[in-house]
């Protein structure tokens, strides 16, 4: 993918999140795909894509910044946040939605980034705790594809 260059592409997403039970356990998996159009540029060896969610009755604004041992995800929209995954670090963000705010903690443990000439490849497993609780191991895969 080109420096400076803004390019269509597919974003498709995946997430697994293996809910904590009460003693611990791995009670419930809750799987999430979505494909979206977006743009996608780099500047400063950083990879910029932008891309639209929709939901039940908005549309809420992402960008996500892919660097070398980082990814950020700017949600703007009905829900708010700026969510970061970076290896070893546990990061806190406010996590705005119509129902109320949350803090959200993302505990990193694995983050892998490919980049071949017209695609990008992230996957991401983390914890997840919500008002300082662990409530699930999570994976995400990344999939940005030029169109």
């Amino acid at each position: 993918m080109e420096n400076g260059t803004r390019e269509d592409v597919l974003v498709s997403i995946k997430g697994i999140h293996t809910i904590m039970g009460e003693f611990g356990t791995n009670d419930d998996k809750d799987i999430i795909e979505m494909v979206n159009l977006g743009t996608h540029y780099m500047r400063d060896e950083v990879h910029y894509v932008l891309y639209d969610e929709i939901g039940e009755d908005d549309i809420n604004k992402n960008l996500l910044k892919i660097s070398l041992n980082k990814i950020e995800l700017n949600k703007t929209g009905s829900v708010k946040s700026n969510l970061i995954f970076e290896p070893g670090n546990e990061n806190f963000a406010s996590y705005n939605t119509p129902h109320g705010e949350l803090m959200m903690g993302l505990k990193t443990n694995e983050l892998m980034i490919s980049e071949e000439d017209e695609e990008i490849n992230a996957h991401i497993e983390y914890e997840m705790s919500v008002n300082y609780n662990k409530v699930s191991d999570c994976m995400l895969d990344i999939n940005i594809k030029k169109k």
